[in-house]
């Protein structure tokens, strides 16, 4: 430090140990801040990703029980096809997201959550109405069919329709299980949709049944890019989600 005339002023050596000292004292604020964070209750943003089917059946009843537990974090949601929702999580646009398999980049990380069949949906009136065991997928393959927009249900449509020499006559593909559901109850086609759709079946007048064909399945996965980079509302948000896919989700879909 040098006195002139018109005060004090630091030297350029001065200078640089201040920035110095300012820089670390920056880094012990944010230290504090993750420790409290850490031994206090979380609190934060956490961006989640999933597919239009979880996010209809499944999020609405786990949100309700996560945010009596934590109520300091907050939930984006943004729902979509695995694929693009992927894509976010490795740009680091969603924290988490839930998808189906497989996984595309080897820098994510991916937890099962279940497993679970696929169910037919038909209409009133339709033959298979009120059908009470399982029947092969191959038994609508002449039928007009509407899918859930993703690759397995796609896989177990062909694989039906081929072993009748067929091919499958889509009518519509959605990722919007509302919009299935009144395409199915209008008469427009029968079905096919995972049975986490079951989870909201009082609003269903169109019938379930089950199918007998040991391909007609998918799994749905928790993905992150590593546990570097979530924070600790991030990871109470994932153990919840697993927890509740055991506890609640497994049970029902019977895997």
């Amino acid at each position: 430090m040098v006195r002139a005339p018109s005060g004090a002023a630091l030297t350029a050596a001065g200078e640089r140990i201040l920035s110095r000292v300012e820089q670390a004292l920056a880094l012990l604020d944010s230290a504090r801040a993750e420790v409290a964070d850490l031994v206090g209750d979380p609190k934060g943003r956490v961006k989640l990703g999933a597919i239009v089917s979880v996010g209809s059946c499944i999020l609405p009843g786990f949100v309700a029980s996560f945010r009596s537990r934590y109520p300091g974090v907050q939930i984006a949601l943004r729902e979509g096809m695995s694929d693009d929702l992927e894509t976010l999580v490795v740009r680091g646009e969603l924290d988490l997201a839930i998808t189906v398999p497989p996984v595309r980049h080897e820098n994510l990380t991916a937890t099962t959550l279940w497993r679970e069949d696929f169910m037919l949906i038909v209409p009133p009136g339709h033959r298979l109405a009120g059908t009470q065991h399982a029947v092969p997928l191959s038994d609508v393959a002449d039928e007009p069919l509407i899918i859930t927009a993703n690759r397995p249900a796609m896989s177990a449509v062909e694989t039906a329709c081929a072993t009748r020499g067929m091919r499958p006559l889509l009518v519509l593909e959605s990722d919007n299980l509302e919009s299935i559901r009144n395409m199915v109850e209008a008469g427009v086609g029968v079905a096919l949709v995972p049975k986490i759709a079951m989870f909201d079946q009082s609003r269903w007048k169109a019938e379930f049944v089950a199918i007998s064909s040991g391909n007609a399945s998918r799994g749905v996965v928790i993905i992150h890019r590593g546990g570097s980079y979530l924070t600790s509302a991030a990871q109470v948000l994932r153990k919840a989600i697993l927890e509740y896919s055991k506890r609640v989700v497994a049970p029902r879909v019977g895997s």
